[in-house]
């Protein structure tokens, strides 16, 4: 018996020894990365690090995190941010996000409330700290956009490398109950749904590596959303060019356009001063193809630009 008494309080010390320097060793970790992500060329903030969890789990708390890209413009900041690690499994991290945060974008700042928001990455172990696959579910998930309320019932994101070794993801988002209010207003509820394929120069991971691995294809096998009696679904290949904006074409399928347009503003997709353009084009169209039946459109990304037709809509936007 005291054997046994002596073997548990070693094992017990050794636990111990192991989560508490595990703990150090992951601050440490953590600072390092963001000195990496800000020597790469990101804006990362945080204005405090703890850890707590003992004995069986790493919780690690964030106050006030911000991540922003500055050439893309867009970011994520909030309250806080946690990460949860057991013990013995340290490459599987849950992410928990506070009920309120920001999502940032070149055409302004999101706020976003959700009932709940996490997040499952799985990591490949091993230095580099590759990623395996990438989960979030967000619950009751409301933007405030300058032309109204979007929200929805649910949103899920996931991506999962394509195979060992390969610098390609499948990506997948599903939005379930969307509804809108002001300009977003329309009948019914929506319902978005993307399956894509995205090329990175490398397999992506956590560890800042030279050259920066970036975004380099985006293949969408489909992306459809239904709104009341409306619909789009758009599908095409684009590839970043030398300077990282979007280039290639996308067929759009149109059905019920003037009840999707306010949201192609909101969007970003069409500019708010195009949009008497780009209502008058679908219209002219609509009658020439037939009420009833759904319209097919080319949006093409060439040289910086991006067009729907021959109507330009502005700068292409940038993948990288």
């Amino acid at each position: 018996m005291k054997k046994l008494i002596a073997l548990v309080l070693v094992v017990a010390a050794l636990w111990s020894g192991y989560w508490f320097i595990g703990t150090r060793a992951l601050e440490r970790g953590v600072r390092e990365w963001i000195a990496m992500q800000t020597a790469a060329g990101l804006e990362v903030r945080q204005d405090g690090l703890s850890v707590q969890g003992f004995p069986n789990r790493f919780d690690l708390t964030l106050t006030q995190p911000l991540l922003r890209d500055p050439v893309s413009g867009y970011g994520w900041t909030g309250e806080w941010l946690q990460s949860l690690m057991m013990g013995w499994k340290p490459w599987h991290v849950i992410l928990v996000a506070p009920q309120d945060w920001v999502l940032l974008t070149p055409m302004g700042d999101i706020p976003v409330t959700a009932q709940s928001t996490e997040a499952s990455l799985v990591l490949v172990p091993g230095r580099n700290l590759l990623i395996d696959r990438f989960t979030l579910v967000s619950q009751s998930p409301a933007a405030v956009l300058p032309t109204g309320v979007l929200a929805a019932t649910d949103l899920r994101l996931a991506t999962r490398r394509l195979a060992e070794g390969s610098a390609k993801h499948e990506l997948g988002v599903e939005i379930s109950g969307l509804t809108g209010t002001g300009q977003l207003a329309a009948a019914g509820t929506g319902h978005l749904r993307v399956d894509a394929l995205v090329g990175f120069s490398a397999p992506p991971g956590l560890v800042v590596v030279e050259p920066p691995v970036v975004v380099e294809t985006l293949e969408v096998t489909e992306a459809r959303l239904d709104w009341g009696t409306a619909s789009l679904a758009v599908t095409g290949s684009l590839a970043a060019d030398a300077a990282g904006q979007a280039e290639g074409r996308l067929e759009v399928t149109l059905q019920g356009g003037p009840v999707l347009l306010p949201l192609a503003v909101a969007a970003g997709l069409v500019p708010q001063r195009l949009a008497p353009t780009v209502s008058a084009m679908v219209d002219r169209l609509q009658e020439s193809a037939g009420d009833g039946k759904p319209l097919v459109l080319p949006l093409t990304f060439q040289r910086g630009q991006m067009r729907l037709g021959i109507l330009p809509l502005g700068p292409a936007p940038f993948l990288r």
